[in-house]
């Protein structure tokens, strides 16, 4: 990396809760321009799709980088401050929850959230925001997969790891996309 002047900056990626390890690949002017797999225990120097384009929203020109806000739905989105950002969401939080109630609120986190940031959504919710309405993706994404697991399998998680798929003579995949 040094010889090319980049910079090799190691992370995980963002798409879902594996988390796979990966570098981004970083040039002297500090613009993320690719991305390289990681010896990672997860990953094993392997991406999917998603992770091989990873990198291509960090630099994308229709990436936010700013709050955009508008006060009515006839208006046109404006760039606002950070600080008038919040404090227009924690205003009408307040008048929501005001009008029809502290459980009109409810969190929903990522899969990809490690546990102390778990841990931050359900505090936020039930403190902050004082709401009892608080879950993770999973119920929405991966209850499915888990359901038909059990059913099929015995077991809620897939049953081999993936580094059986080398060893196997036949290899059966229903309901997945996997181009």
């Amino acid at each position: 990396a040094d010889q090319n002047g980049e910079t090799l900056v190691p992370t995980h990626c963002c798409f879902c809760g594996v988390q796979c390890g990966m570098y981004l690949r970083v040039d002297h002017h500090g613009k993320v321009f690719g991305v390289e797999p990681r010896n990672h225990d997860i990953n094993r120097m392997r991406l999917c799709p998603k992770g091989i384009n990873a990198y291509q929203q960090v630099n994308h020109p229709d990436r936010l980088t700013a709050p955009l806000m508008r006060r009515h739905r006839d208006e046109e989105f404006r760039e606002v401050s950070w600080e008038e950002a919040l404090d227009h969401t924690v205003a009408e939080i307040r008048r929501i929850q005001g009008e029809y109630g502290n459980d009109s609120f409810g969190l929903l986190g990522g899969a990809s959230l490690f546990s102390e940031k778990t841990y931050l959504v359900g505090k936020f919710a039930r403190v902050a925001l004082k709401s009892r309405h608080v879950d993770y993706n999973g119920r929405l994404c991966m209850v499915s997969a888990a359901g038909a697991n059990k059913l099929s399998f015995g077991i809620d998680r897939a049953g081999n790891p993936f580094s059986d798929i080398l060893l196997t003579d036949c290899l059966l995949i229903a309901g997945s996309n996997v181009g």
